[in-house]
């Protein structure tokens, strides 16, 4: 009760014992109503209270939720992509002081003998100087070798004037790069004629898997790998020929890849029919993004797989596997594919494989 509410209380307590009986039956009222007051006031000041520890257990609660979200996310993060190589365990991060640790049954850095009763420290083969910190590269065998001997800037010839003999030599071996090479391939074709009885000789040009263009079926082939397996598109082709002083604008690739494609298609038809020709055979499907031409946005598609690989029972047929693009994932599609077909099929549950016999 503050100082305004104790001087009204005071004053209406010197008027209930006026003479005058409204005068005290108006202090009574005064001081009744007074106190109904600051019981309203007490009210809304423990009302206020209690709602600021509500709200404040009710942030607790949403901070730790947001925590635990968190750390969800960053889990699901982690098994999607893979962990960050810029972070390491903490198992990593701590010395290995070869203690035991009293909630670990199995100290650190040992392995427990029989009777669990002590522990021994691993016995981790060390690597030779030379290598620690350092992973050994392999050079394989088939790789073509320049054959380089340095001899001694001074010669062979000892100061006392004799020649020396060769007891053995130290080899060392560095794998070098050498960037693609574009070259002009220069066919001349002669011509030949007899005076006598007016005959004209010429070799035919040999058949191409690609005629009527000037560049050549390797060259197509490499173009088909780098766009298609090792992922360059057709622009960062032509910066890596544009290094080289060739101008091969990207239009053209994007024609010969489509007569790259125009030549596989008898042999994707053969090897689809090699596939259906065994026994068993795995089919699945996966997305696959379409550009959508002059409006900048993707549709989804999908790619069918039919698989074969037989090298983990031991079978004969080698492996192989087709793709089919389609527009959805319909099982109409999977019947399309596997038209022709007599053996068994290995797929997921998806339910559009039910619509085949």
């Amino acid at each position: 009760m503050n100082k305004d509410m104790r001087e009204i209380q005071s004053a209406c307590a010197g008027l209930a014992g006026h003479q005058e009986s409204y005068i005290s039956d108006a202090a009574l009222l005064i001081a009744d109503a007074d106190l109904r007051r600051d019981a309203e006031y007490e009210n809304k000041i423990i009302n206020m209270e209690a709602s600021l520890s509500t709200m404040s257990a009710k942030l607790k609660v949403k901070i730790a939720d947001n925590r635990r979200l968190m750390a969800q996310n960053n889990k699901f993060r982690d098994m999607l992509f893979g962990p960050s190589s810029e972070k390491s365990d903490d198992k990593d991060d701590k010395p290995d002081t070869g203690d035991a640790d009293p909630a670990d049954p199995v100290p650190r850095g040992g392995k427990p003998n029989l009777d669990g009763a002590a522990a021994t420290p691993d016995d981790k083969p060390k690597k030779k100087r030379g290598l620690r910190g350092r992973q050994k590269i392999d050079i394989p065998q088939h790789l073509p070798r320049d054959r380089r001997v340095i001899e001694p800037i001074n010669g062979t010839t000892c100061t006392c004037g004799c020649g020396m003999r060769k007891i053995g030599e130290q080899i060392i071996e560095r794998l070098t790069y050498k960037p693609a090479e574009v070259r002009v391939i220069e066919e001349h074709y002669p011509k030949y004629t007899c005076r006598t009885c007016d005959r004209f000789v010429q070799a035919p040009v040999p058949k191409r898997a690609f005629d009527y263009t000037r560049f050549d079926d390797r060259m197509i082939a490499g173009l088909a790998v780098g766009k298609f397996a090792d992922f360059l598109p057709n622009y960062r082709q032509e910066e890596i020929f544009k290094r080289a002083g060739i101008k091969f604008h990207r239009s053209t690739m994007g024609r010969l890849m489509t007569q790259a494609v125009d030549a596989l298609v008898p042999l994707h038809e053969a090897l689809d029919a090699d596939l259906k020709s065994g026994s068993k055979l795995f089919m699945d499907e996966t997305i696959m993004p379409q550009l959508l031409p002059g409006n900048g946005r993707t549709k989804t598609c999908w790619a069918w797989a039919l698989c074969r690989d037989d090298r983990r029972w031991l079978g004969n047929a080698p492996p192989g596997v087709t793709f089919r693009f389609c527009q959805s994932r319909k099982g109409e599609h999977a019947e399309e594919i596997l038209e022709g077909y007599n053996g068994t099929l290995q797929v997921d549950g998806y339910s559009g494989y039910d619509l085949l016999p």
